[in-house]
């Protein structure tokens, strides 16, 4: 049987879905998915967002419903720029090319589809392997474009990030390997993975510089939070963690929505990846709404 084709929808593209039905009411569009053999893709990152508002209970209820009538996949979207990173290490150590990675999980912790657990049981469980994962990460990763008091920042911690970020800009240089070298090393550091000696360690920044598919997800997310940081002062934005974390989804998934914001800093991200790999597109699953990326996998969105 041909895997169902996949498509991510941020929270504000997921919840237009269930509260606007847009594109279409959401039992239309979950047999019209069905009819494409179409899977809508659930992380932390935009299933958390469904449970706030004033008239919880009822809300939750009623996105649950919404929900159930599609077919679903989970994502482990905090993992996977460890993985990627992992794989392409053992990679490196072995003389090959990385294998990719799977970030799914077979299904929702207490089978959620078949209807065992409520949506808040489910946001519990979901975010309980990116909480359990990185525990004793998190308050470093606040300084790593993760936060530390749940979904969101206080504007005193996203000013302090802000200037933690933007600390090496002063001097206006762009993103080069150097400032590649300094992220990876980071990253490396805090998910406790070491390519070799100093000399391997100098060849393995090379070698992952050198072709961005290597680390897609990962490679993709940080290139473009740079290029963010690189034109916009303001910037990150407490909406700007999430927002820019999606990328390290898009090589998962056949399409995907996303802020025109983020898709902005992509565009100019992957120009520049493209001049290491020319073939290196995933911006061509990025989509700018719910229906452009949807019709992307073939569904029917006519009413």
């Amino acid at each position: 049987m041909t895997r169902s084709a996949r498509v991510f929808l941020d929270t504000n593209a997921l919840n237009d879905l269930l509260n606007r039905d847009e594109p279409l009411p959401p039992p239309v569009l979950a047999e019209r998915c069905r009819l494409a053999n179409v899977e809508l893709v659930l992380a932390f990152s935009n299933v958390a967002g469904l449970i706030d508002g004033d008239e919880r209970s009822m809300s939750v209820a009623e996105h649950a419903v919404g929900l159930q009538r599609f077919s679903l996949g989970y994502i482990r979207h905090a993992v996977i720029p460890e993985s990627e990173l992992r794989e392409a290490v053992s990679a490196f150590r072995e003389g090959r090319e990385p294998q990719a990675i799977d970030p799914y999980a077979e299904a929702f912790y207490g089978d959620y589809e078949a209807g065992s657990d409520t949506f808040d049981d489910v946001i519990l469980k979901i975010d309980a392997e990116r909480t359990l994962r990185f525990a004793g990460l998190r308050q470093q990763l606040l300084y790593l474009l993760a936060d530390k008091h749940g979904f969101g920042l206080s504007e005193e911690d996203e000013q302090r990030l802000r200037a933690s970020l933007h600390g090496d800009r002063e001097s206006g240089a762009m993103w080069d390997k150097e400032k590649f070298r300094k992220a990876l090393e980071r990253w490396l550091q805090l998910t406790q993975l070491h390519p070799g000696d100093e000399a391997a360690g100098e060849r393995f920044v090379d070698w992952l510089f050198d072709k961005p598919s290597r680390a897609p997800g990962w490679r993709f997310f940080v290139e473009s939070f740079e290029a963010l940081l690189s034109e916009d002062e303001e910037a990150p934005t407490r909406t700007d963690i999430y927002d820019f974390s999606n990328l390290t989804i898009v090589p998962y998934v056949e399409a995907m929505a996303l802020p025109a914001r983020v898709v902005n800093f992509a565009a100019k991200a992957q120009r520049r990846l493209m001049r290491r790999e020319e073939d290196f597109d995933a911006l061509a699953r990025v989509h700018q709404d719910c229906a452009s990326a949807l019709r992307a996998v073939g569904v029917d969105l006519s009413r």
